[in-house]
């Protein structure tokens, strides 16, 4: 029986996608998912189970590490990989009105300008990095291209809101395509560092904002 692949262990992942891990394995493998890609494999995921995006990704991930085409954090091709997450007791709708404000941008983002959150915008944060925004999925998820002068490509940021009862919410960001597990690590920390961040000023925002002392004011 398989108890966890990565940091997912099986009774979370069949809470949220209503099987197992010894299940998902089962499927797939009788799918003939040792001969997909990645992308093929979340894409029969996607339509054939309904599972979210950020589900899919998931379980098809654990499915390639399980077959060990796929070290944890590191791609067939090289290339690394990273989760960061943290459940925060808020609404997901107060929660993405914070994450596109000015103020929330400042603490996930930390672009050196303001900038609107929607696709083709460009930034370059005060940490050295630099990119743009891709797609958008309003309340749910952003994807931006995410470099460093000295990679010799960019890497992806995925950033998921995914809704929880009683309140809460999972705010995730996925950073994908890193040249290294020295990128890997730096970028991890960066990314737990931003959830511990987002928390604090949550609080403070939206407790301000309850008494009628602020908006949230985004671009």
């Amino acid at each position: 029986m398989v108890e966890k692949i990565g940091m997912y262990k099986s009774d979370s992942v069949k809470k949220h996608t209503r099987k197992t891990w010894d299940e998902w394995i089962s499927i797939l493998t009788k799918a003939g998912a040792e001969r997909l890609e990645h992308g093929e494999i979340a894409n029969l995921l996607k339509k054939k189970y309904k599972l979210t995006n950020w589900w899919q990704h998931v379980v098809a991930g654990g499915f390639e590490i399980h077959i060990g085409r796929k070290v944890e954090g590191r791609n067939a091709k090289g290339r690394w990989s990273l989760t960061a997450t943290k459940s925060i007791h808020y609404a997901a709708g107060d929660v993405w009105k914070f994450l596109v404000s000015d103020e929330g941008q400042r603490t996930w983002l930390r672009a050196l300008d303001p900038v609107t959150i929607e696709p083709k915008t460009t930034f370059e944060t005060d940490d050295g990095f630099f990119g743009e925004i891709r797609t958008m999925k309003k309340g749910e998820r952003v994807r931006l291209s995410w470099n460093d002068p000295d990679w010799d490509r960019h890497s992806f940021v995925q950033m998921y809101l995914v809704k929880r009862p009683a309140e809460k919410c999972l705010v995730a960001f996925m950073h994908t395509d890193l040249p290294d597990a020295r990128a890997r690590d730096r970028l991890r920390q960066r990314w737990k560092d931003v959830l511990d961040a987002l928390v604090g000023a949550l609080s403070v925002e939206l407790t301000a904002r309850s008494s009628g002392k602020t908006r949230l004011r985004s671009r």
